[in-house]
């Protein structure tokens, strides 16, 4: 039997510190919260399945149920399929969106590794916060992350749902979508439903780097050119005006986009071939034509903001590809990559430069802000610095690396920037965009914006928990 190491995990009553790799750690920490009463589950549910980490081999194993099992992408075999909760994730169609449901489950950490199962098996384990109400009791029993980025409904944009066929919404503000969610009776993906997410994944592909198993959109190629104003089937010599990947991966896109002089993408096709004429300049054909205005040395963008629902016909639990493209795990599309996606129900407030400030969250959807977190708990004083601030935490359910450095673990978990100007809030996004390159992934957390910020890089996602 292969030996595990000692000390890796550590119980849920303080921070879990996993080793990694020489110069890098990775911390998993719990949510305070008053415990609840088991329920009575199946045998299906009564089933365990960890992850811990081997000293002999410098690996990631499998630990009690999944030791042994398959968990290929693409269609591939993978026997988390029939394990729960894996198994009763299900794509659900409500108010106008569709939604990934995913049903509660339990965790347990010890010396070993982490465990996820359906059943409190005794008191070492509690209900994953993500299932938790707002009184931190009661036990919900799902969540719904939004299959898709949210996109806007309307000409006026004025609301969001999760819906294949469109391009995402972005320019606007947290705040200004949270108000569109809940007008439909919805809310903002939130920092408790990305940690349960993260917890699964990393459980089944038994890595925090997850571009090793879907590298995500997380390239782009802006080419330059001229075209006559109409309809157009082929863009022809044009240059690449930037980029932050190869030729050979350009070769490969599936879609072009198409934005306005403010950076609002309004449309896109799919690509048929893209020619290298050799010369440093490529023609790009196009499925179907696209009506636009005259081009004179203006850019259209390859791998750059994908349309929702690219990954409707690709096979799979999950599902992604090596190079640049769409990812979906377990039914949520471009978890990570294509845009930065707000996260709701976290933050820092009382920033002033590198001078640390406290990092607050909330339980309670209906009281979540960008810009008053006087209803917030308060966490820890953290002291950030640029990059490489340690994040000391010991009371919230997020899984985020200590430091940087060592192996590539989804990386960089950016702070707040140096400047001494005073900020009293600051929000953050998860999962990196086309921009990031090998920057970006599940585990990646930025967390030093301005709440009045509407980026054209920065999207939304939907979620919902059950009625009361």
């Amino acid at each position: 039997m292969k030996k595990l190491a000692k000390k890796i995990f550590i119980p849920l009553a303080a921070a879990l510190t996993v080793v990694v790799a020489a110069g890098a750690t990775v911390a998993i920490v719990r949510f305070a919260h008053n415990g609840a009463t088991n329920v009575i589950v199946d045998k299906a549910k009564e089933k365990i399945y960890g992850m811990g980490f081997d000293e002999e081999t410098e690996t990631y194993v499998h630990l009690d149920d999944a030791v042994g099992f398959k968990y290929g992408i693409n269609g591939a075999k993978n026997d988390f399929d029939k394990a729960y909760p894996w198994s009763d994730i299900k794509t659900v169609y409500d108010k106008g969106s569709y939604f990934v449901e995913v049903p509660k489950f339990y965790i347990m950490t010890d010396e070993e590794g982490i465990h996820i199962s359906g059943k409190k098996h005794n008191e070492n384990w509690i209900v994953d916060p993500a299932f938790l109400a707002a009184d931190k009791e009661t036990e919900l029993p799902w969540f719904r992350v939004g299959a898709y980025e949210a996109s806007f409904t309307n000409e006026s944009k004025s609301a969001l749902a999760s819906v294949p066929g469109k391009m995402p919404a972005a320019n606007i503000t947290m705040a200004q979508a949270r108000t569109m969610a809940m007008g439909a009776g919805n809310y903002l993906f939130d920092a408790r439903e990305n940690s349960a997410l993260q917890k699964l994944f990393v459980v089944e592909f038994l890595t925090f780097d997850s571009q090793s198993v879907m590298l995500g959109a997380t390239d782009y190629w802006d080419l330059a050119g001229s075209w006559d104003a109409g309809k157009i089937s082929v863009f022809h010599n044009m240059t690449i005006d930037d980029t932050n990947s190869s030729t050979e991966d350009l070769m490969k896109q599936k879609y072009v986009v198409f934005s306005d002089e403010n950076g609002n993408y309004f449309d896109y096709r799919e690509i048929k071939e893209i020619i290298d004429n050799g010369d440093d300049t490529y023609d790009v054909h196009l499925k179907n034509s696209v009506e636009l205005p005259e081009g004179d040395s203006s850019c259209i963008y390859i791998g750059e903001f994908l349309p929702t629902g690219t990954t409707d016909n690709m096979r799979g639990s999950s599902k992604g590809t090596s190079f640049s493209g769409a990812m979906n795990y377990r039914g949520v599309e471009n978890w990570y990559g294509n845009y930065d996606t707000w996260l709701d129900g976290i933050g820092f407030k009382d920033l002033a430069g590198d001078n640390g400030g406290s990092l607050v969250y909330s339980f309670d959807p209906n009281r979540y802000s960008s810009s008053d977190f006087s209803s917030y708990e308060e966490i820890e004083n953290v002291n950030l610095n640029g990059f490489d601030g340690t994040y000391n935490v010991d009371d919230f359910g997020l899984i985020y690396p200590t430091n940087n450095g060592g192996e590539s673990i989804d990386n960089t978990y950016c702070n707040i920037s140096s400047s001494n100007e005073t900020v009293a809030y600051r929000i953050g996004f998860m999962g990196g965009s086309s921009y990031n390159g090998s920057d970006a992934g599940a585990f990646y957390l930025h967390l030093w914006l301005d709440a009045s910020l509407a980026g054209a890089y920065c999207g939304f996602r939907l979620s919902q928990y059950p009625s009361k």
